[in-house]
């Protein structure tokens, strides 16, 4: 069996028109169709047969495909494996009379897969499950009744009430779980963004240091309990103040003096620390700031200019960064530098034209498989030496009839391979392909449905034993 190389490349592109896919999926190697049922635009029909591979992980990836057929995904749901069976619940088409049956799947993995969807009355059953592991996700699930919640106050597992702790739906149960015996259910609670003023003051005076750390993360506590929590001896609960999104200016202005480097270190990554404070902390951590999307444009400007590669690559992949910034950092000489900056999505065509100028082979695909990259240059990158970069294109939503029309002047074999598929490509054409050195090639002229019977007869007699093959049964079925 060939390499099928260029079949791959097919077989994953999200832009391969489906009828060649459909071609593909007739070729019996396991590589071909698990690259087919990743493949968002793999039709109906070709998931149908991908079913029937009897390979797990092709199984899993048809079952949770968006276009496989319906009564393939009750034919899966049924399936030994529970993790294809698990993956069926992954699928947005699945038929509620099989949500209903893997509610009693013998797998405690399946139910609990199941607990994470929003369905109340299947929550509301899977809350009495055996298994602790099922009661957990449902106790997590803001759409599971609010009876089933109180039921799963009363649970003896430790995780299953520290798992209901933190579910925004039991705001009125807060309260008696704020009192649980176990550490890590109250610090559940302090989690929980729906926590009252009146759990948040039994907690800062009674809390553990686990407790409190969550309850100073949390962006739902009130001012004055920051304050308090600022105030901590331990670092740790300071930190937790200096993480969190909704602490006031003053307390990061504080806790940016801190004693306690890990403590300043948060401020520094902190997204609402004001860009007064983050000035002061860039050069103690100028990581940090470079990767603060609140960090002023001059210091990212000093940063890109000034900073070390590593620092330069982080303010290259920090979505804020300005436009000429990016630009700059885009002429590095550091490949990985280049490769952020236009793979951030603050990227204009200036960039992606700008990368597209690059000697580096790797570059210049991204700029050719990129959109933001002007038509003039995609146009440009259709003549490029490289077959790679040509091949590119073929991946852009850009490419239209004017590319297709350049790129054909000097087709890649990837090329030839597509229009070798394609039902609409012309006889004449085709019998052409049918003498071409690459075996893929002639291989996919025998697979496609408009190639003349007396080309087909041509390569049953193909060097090739799989080419012969398979000419000679399409030839035979004619």
């Amino acid at each position: 069996m060939p390499k099928l190389t260029l079949f791959r490349k097919v077989a994953s592109n999200p832009r391969s028109p489906p009828e060649l896919l459909i071609s593909i999926s007739k070729l019996e190697d396991k590589g071909l169709w698990r690259l087919l049922a990743q493949n968002p635009r793999t039709p109906p029909e070709a998931l149908d047969k991908l079913a029937d591979s009897g390979d797990e992980g092709i199984k899993i990836y048809v079952a949770s495909h968006p276009n496989c057929p319906p009564d393939k995904i009750r034919e899966l749901s049924r399936d030994p494996s529970p993790r294809v069976r698990g993956a069926v619940l992954e699928n947005p088409n699945v038929p509620r009379d099989v949500l209903d049956e893997l509610s009693r799947d013998p797998q405690a993995e399946v139910r609990a897969k199941l607990a994470e969807l929003d369905y109340p009355e299947i929550l509301s059953i899977l809350s009495l499950d055996k298994s602790k592991d099922v009661r957990k996700v449902v106790a997590s699930n803001p759409k599971t009744p609010i009876e089933a919640l109180s039921h799963l106050s009363k649970d003896p597992c430790p995780e299953v009430r520290a798992s209901l702790a933190s579910n925004p739906s039991a705001a009125h149960l807060l309260g008696a779980l704020a009192e649980d015996s176990e550490e890590v259910v109250r610090a559940s609670v302090a989690s929980n963004k729906m926590i009252s003023e009146d759990i948040q003051e039994k907690l800062v005076n009674n809390g553990s240091i686990y407790v409190l750390e969550a309850l100073a993360r949390n962006p739902a506590v009130k001012k004055e309990v920051l304050e308090v929590l600022a105030h901590h001896e331990s670092e740790w609960v300071r930190r937790g103040v200096a993480s969190n999104t909704s602490a006031p200016r003053d307390l990061l202005e504080k806790l940016s003096r801190d004693t306690s480097p890990n403590v300043r270190a948060a401020v520094a990554s902190n997204p609402s620390s004001p860009p007064e404070i983050l000035m002061k902390l860039a050069e103690e951590f100028p990581k940090a700031v470079a990767s603060n999307q609140n960090a002023p444009e001059a210091i990212l400007r000093r940063l890109a200019a000034e900073g070390s590669d590593d620092i330069k690559l982080t303010v290259a992949e920090n979505k804020k960064c300005p436009k000429d910034v990016l630009l700059s950092l885009v002429r590095s000489d550091n490949l990985e530098i280049k490769n952020a900056a236009a793979m951030n999505p603050n990227a204009t065509s200036e960039i992606l034209d700008e990368l597209a100028k690059s000697a580096n082979v790797y570059l210049r695909i991204l700029a050719a498989s990129d959109p933001r990259t002007s038509f003039e240059v995609l146009r440009k990158l259709a003549t490029d030496d490289n077959e790679e970069v040509r091949d590119a294109l073929l991946l852009n939503p850009k490419l239209n009839l004017e590319l297709m029309a350049k790129l054909s002047e000097r087709p890649t074999p990837l090329m030839k391979l597509r229009m070798a598929l394609d039902p609409s490509t012309n006889a004449k054409i085709l019998e052409k392909f049918a003498e071409e050195r690459d075996e893929e090639i002639r291989l996919a002229v025998a697979l496609n449905p408009s190639t003349p019977l007396e080309v087909l007869v041509k390569l049953s007699n193909d060097q090739s034993e799989l080419v012969r093959k398979l000419a000679l049964s399409r030839a035979l079925s004619r």
